[in-house]
Protein backbone atom coordinates (compact mmCIF):
# COMPACT_ATOMS: atom_id res chain seq x y z
CA UNK A 1 0.00 0.00 0.00
CA UNK A 2 0.90 3.66 0.28
CA UNK A 3 2.83 3.22 3.55
CA UNK A 4 5.02 0.52 1.99
CA UNK A 5 5.65 2.61 -1.13
CA UNK A 6 6.66 5.64 0.95
CA UNK A 7 8.91 3.54 3.19
CA UNK A 8 10.70 2.16 0.09
CA UNK A 9 11.16 5.65 -1.37
CA UNK A 10 12.53 6.88 1.97
CA UNK A 11 14.85 3.89 2.39
CA UNK A 12 16.38 4.68 -1.01
CA UNK A 13 17.48 7.99 0.57
CA UNK A 14 18.71 6.28 3.77
CA UNK A 15 15.72 7.58 5.74
CA UNK A 16 13.64 5.50 8.16
CA UNK A 17 10.22 6.67 9.36
CA UNK A 18 9.83 7.19 13.12
CA UNK A 19 6.05 6.97 12.78
CA UNK A 20 3.31 6.58 10.19
CA UNK A 21 -0.44 6.98 10.47
CA UNK A 22 -3.32 6.77 8.05
CA UNK A 23 -5.16 9.99 7.17
CA UNK A 24 -8.85 10.23 6.24
CA UNK A 25 -9.42 9.63 2.50
CA UNK A 26 -10.01 12.65 0.24
CA UNK A 27 -11.77 13.15 -3.08
CA UNK A 28 -10.03 14.96 -5.95
CA UNK A 29 -11.67 15.22 -9.37
CA UNK A 30 -13.92 12.20 -8.61
CA UNK A 31 -10.86 10.17 -7.58
CA UNK A 32 -10.59 8.79 -4.07
CA UNK A 33 -7.16 9.43 -2.55
CA UNK A 34 -5.73 7.63 0.45
CA UNK A 35 -3.32 9.45 2.74
CA UNK A 36 -0.51 8.78 5.16
CA UNK A 37 1.26 11.08 7.59
CA UNK A 38 4.91 10.17 8.21
CA UNK A 39 7.49 11.57 10.62
CA UNK A 40 11.25 11.17 10.37
CA UNK A 41 14.60 12.82 10.96
CA UNK A 42 16.84 13.66 8.03
CA UNK A 43 19.60 15.92 6.83
CA UNK A 44 18.67 18.54 4.23
CA UNK A 45 20.06 16.49 1.35
CA UNK A 46 18.16 13.37 2.47
CA UNK A 47 14.94 15.40 2.70
CA UNK A 48 15.52 16.80 -0.79
CA UNK A 49 16.03 13.27 -2.14
CA UNK A 50 12.88 11.93 -0.43
CA UNK A 51 10.77 14.83 -1.74
CA UNK A 52 12.14 14.31 -5.27
CA UNK A 53 11.36 10.57 -5.18
CA UNK A 54 7.79 11.22 -3.95
CA UNK A 55 7.16 13.98 -6.52
CA UNK A 56 8.50 11.91 -9.43
CA UNK A 57 6.77 8.65 -8.45
CA UNK A 58 4.38 6.91 -10.85
CA UNK A 59 1.46 6.65 -10.18
CA UNK A 60 1.40 10.20 -8.84
CA UNK A 61 1.72 10.96 -5.15
CA UNK A 62 0.76 14.36 -3.73
CA UNK A 63 2.45 16.07 -0.78
CA UNK A 64 -0.40 17.93 0.91
CA UNK A 65 1.44 18.96 4.06
CA UNK A 66 5.07 19.52 5.06
CA UNK A 67 6.49 20.65 8.40
CA UNK A 68 10.24 20.99 8.95
CA UNK A 69 11.99 22.01 12.17
CA UNK A 70 15.56 21.74 13.38
CA UNK A 71 15.92 18.81 15.78
CA UNK A 72 17.98 20.82 18.22
CA UNK A 73 18.06 24.61 18.04
CA UNK A 74 20.82 24.44 20.65
CA UNK A 75 22.97 22.00 18.69
CA UNK A 76 26.18 23.06 20.44
CA UNK A 77 25.12 20.76 23.28
CA UNK A 78 24.67 17.83 20.85
CA UNK A 79 26.94 18.21 17.81
CA UNK A 80 25.66 14.93 16.31
CA UNK A 81 22.21 16.56 15.94
CA UNK A 82 23.64 19.59 14.12
CA UNK A 83 21.93 19.94 10.74
CA UNK A 84 19.34 17.26 11.49
CA UNK A 85 15.70 18.11 10.73
CA UNK A 86 12.44 16.85 12.21
CA UNK A 87 10.08 16.33 9.26
CA UNK A 88 6.38 15.59 8.98
CA UNK A 89 4.87 14.84 5.57
CA UNK A 90 1.24 14.27 4.62
CA UNK A 91 1.14 12.34 1.35
CA UNK A 92 -1.88 11.27 -0.71
CA UNK A 93 -2.20 8.92 -3.66
CA UNK A 94 -4.81 6.93 -5.54
CA UNK A 95 -5.18 3.38 -4.25
CA UNK A 96 -4.13 0.67 -6.72
CA UNK A 97 -6.95 -0.13 -9.14
CA UNK A 98 -8.59 -3.50 -8.65
CA UNK A 99 -7.71 -5.95 -11.41
CA UNK A 100 -10.68 -8.00 -12.55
Amino acid sequence: GLQTTLAQLAAASRVRFASTRALPPRERDATRLIGVSVQFRAEVEQLRAVLFRIESHQPFLFIEGLQVRPVSPFSQSSPELNGLLDVRLDVFGAPPSKKS
